[in-house]
C-alpha cells in the first residue's frame, strides 16, 4: 500500500507539473498572437506607420507654412504701403516746405518794398525840407 500511495503521489506531482506546462504553453501563445507572427512583417508595418506619421507632420507643418505666409504676405503689403506713404508725405512736406520759403521770400520782398517806398518819401520829404532852406 505504500508504494501506491507513493505511486499515486508522483502521478499527482506530474499531473500538475503537466497543467503548469499546460497552462505556460497558453499564456505564451495569447501572449505571442497579440505581438507579431513574423518579425519582418511587424518591422515592415512599424516602418509604414512611420512613414505615414512623418508625411501627416509635413502636411500639419506646410499648412500652418501657408498660414504663415499669408500673414507674412499681409505685413509685406503693409510695409509697402507705409513706405509709400512716408515717401508720399516726406515728397508733399518738401513741396510744402519750398512753398513756405517763396512765400516768406516774398513777404520779405513786399516789405522791403513797403520800407524803400517809405524811406523815399522820407527822404522826399527831407529834400523838400533841406531845399526851401537852401533858397534863402
Amino acid at each position: 500500500m505504500v508504494a501506491i500511495e507513493q505511486n499515486i503521489l508522483y502521478i499527482i506531482i506530474a499531473v500538475i507539473a503537466i497543467i503548469i506546462i499546460i497552462l505556460a504553453l497558453i499564456i505564451r501563445r495569447r501572449r505571442s498572437s497579440k505581438g507579431p507572427k513574423n518579425l519582418n512583417q511587424y518591422l515592415t508595418q512599424e516602418a509604414e506607420k512611420k512613414k505615414q506619421e512623418i508625411v501627416e507632420n509635413k502636411l500639419e507643418s506646410k499648412s500652418k507654412n501657408i498660414l504663415l505666409m499669408t500673414q507674412q504676405d499681409k505685413i509685406k503689403d503693409i510695409q509697402e504701403n507705409t513706405a509709400d506713404t512716408q515717401h508720399k508725405i516726406i515728397y508733399l512736406d518738401s513741396k510744402l516746405d519750398s512753398k513756405v520759403a517763396g512765400l516768406q521770400s516774398k513777404d520779405k520782398h513786399i516789405k522791403l518794398e513797403k520800407t524803400l517806398q517809405k524811406i523815399d518819401k522820407k527822404n522826399q520829404e527831407l529834400n523838400r525840407i533841406i531845399e526851401p532852406d537852401k533858397g534863402k
